[in-house]
């Protein structure tokens, strides 16, 4: 959004209007029209944000603005917001930058929005009705413009889920989603969140700044300057400095004890292994909190920071590494993704007993579950520090000399200064 919508004086900012829209609503309507009418009321302090709300039935994109600084409480409206729902069978995705494009009022299907956002852009100057153009809520309101660093990435998701539209898309002119050519499933999605542009022009593997080993990866800062000149590291969807990632499902033929499900997994997507978090579990596993450690406090109890350390150790040698981190992937993230039915019916044959039977049944999976990935993420590192142990690669009873890759030492020469090098 606009750095002139921001108003520090609002109550709600995107993360207090996310855990009150969850206790509020049954479902997404009501949970985005309990974060918006609040936010009109008591103000919204960020230029702009964006959420996915989705319940069994429907999918929406919420998108919200600040007042701007001249805006008190009591003193008109303290946020204004739209929402689109996501057609059934499409993809809509958001990177950093708003999406909903024109907004049709009339339609209440489809549609939710605040009072007074047409006649604000005019009182601001963002929108001319006189200018012959229809109302955009990404390009008027919220200024969305940035096609390199959002819309490049939306694209690319798009080109992913929907192969045969990717010669029609246009990067600054996208549409709100798109069809999906084929049904997805959970390791397709968690495949497009890990993605760095592979096989595209904009593919981070072979430049030189990949080094020898093709780490697609390019760290913060992400804009930087050299002899006074600006430079940018085109941004990816997945990013180093993420977090986390999760995968939501909503299945409503399922009792919503077994039907609701985050699958969780720490730091960088393309390195991360997702674990299941039915939504009915009665307690997370300490493993999983803030006393299990902290960006200031390593522990080997964390099971963040598990995954995170093999994470980051995968840097070393990264087209060598990521190939053992993916088969302890597989084991451990896709091949439950792939066999998720085995603990729904264990926990709807409890359920039919007993709802609380179910609950603890999930609950005490869920617990072991994490306890077992954060092991083997532990044993994956050591592994990797015996088997790559100072830049060689040890296997097959060997310890085996891997030389920098020719194509890459020929660059580095080309680039570098004659002198440093002796023939």
């Amino acid at each position: 959004g606009r750095r002139e919508c921001r108003n520090t004086d609002g109550w709600f900012q995107i993360s207090t209007l996310s855990c009150i829209g969850l206790e509020r609503g049954a479902t997404a309507r009501e949970a985005i029209q309990v974060m918006g009418t609040l936010a009109e009321e008591y103000g919204f302090k960020e230029g702009g944000e964006m959420l996915a709300v989705g319940d069994p039935n429907e999918a929406w994109i919420f998108e919200i603005a600040g007042p701007g600084i001249l805006w008190s409480q009591g003193d008109g409206q303290g946020a204004y917001w739209v929402a689109q729902r996501v057609p059934d069978g499409h993809v809509a995705a958001c990177a950093n930058n708003a999406v909903i494009d024109e907004i049709d009022f009339d339609d209440t299907d489809n549609f939710m929005y605040s009072p007074g956002i047409v006649e604000f852009a005019i009182e601001n100057g963002w929108y001319d009705p006189d200018s012959g153009e229809t109302f955009s809520w990404r390009k008027h309101f919220m200024n969305a413009t940035n096609a390199t660093g959002s819309g490049r990435r939306v694209k690319r998701v798009f080109s992913l889920v929907a192969p045969s539209l990717e010669d029609e898309l246009n990067e600054v002119d996208l549409p709100f989603s798109v069809p999906v050519d084929e049904k997805l499933s959970l390791w397709d999605i968690n495949k497009i969140q890990a993605d760095h542009y592979e096989d595209t022009e904009y593919d981070a593997r072979y430049s030189l700044t990949a080094g020898p080993w093709n780490n697609p990866r390019r760290y913060r800062g992400g804009s930087f300057r050299v002899d006074g000149v600006s430079y940018s590291w085109q941004r990816q969807i997945a990013q180093v400095q993420c977090e986390y990632s999760i995968t939501t499902q909503s299945r409503g033929w399922l009792p919503d004890a077994v039907g609701a499900v985050v699958w969780y997994g720490p730091c960088n997507p393309d390195a991360t292994c997702q674990i299941p978090l039915y939504a009915s579990v009665s307690e997370l596993s300490p493993i999983l909190g803030s006393d299990a450690g902290s960006h200031m406090v390593f522990t080997r109890d964390s099971f963040w920071w598990s995954i995170n350390a093999v994470s980051t150790y995968i840097d070393m040698k990264y087209s060598y590494m990521i190939e053992d981190f993916n088969e302890f992937k597989d084991k451990y993230e896709t091949s439950l993704m792939k066999t998720q039915s085995v603990i729904d019916e264990a926990a709807i044959t409890l359920y039919k007993q007993d709802p609380q039977l179910a609950v603890d049944f999930l609950t005490k999976f869920c617990a072991d579950n994490a306890q077992t990935v954060r092991n083997a993420a532990w044993d994956l590192l050591d592994f990797y520090i015996w088997k790559y142990n100072m830049g060689f690669v040890t296997e097959n009873g060997r310890v085996n000399t891997v030389s920098y890759p020719e194509s890459w030492l020929r660059r580095v020469i080309e680039l570098d200064e004659p002198d440093h090098f002796k023939s």
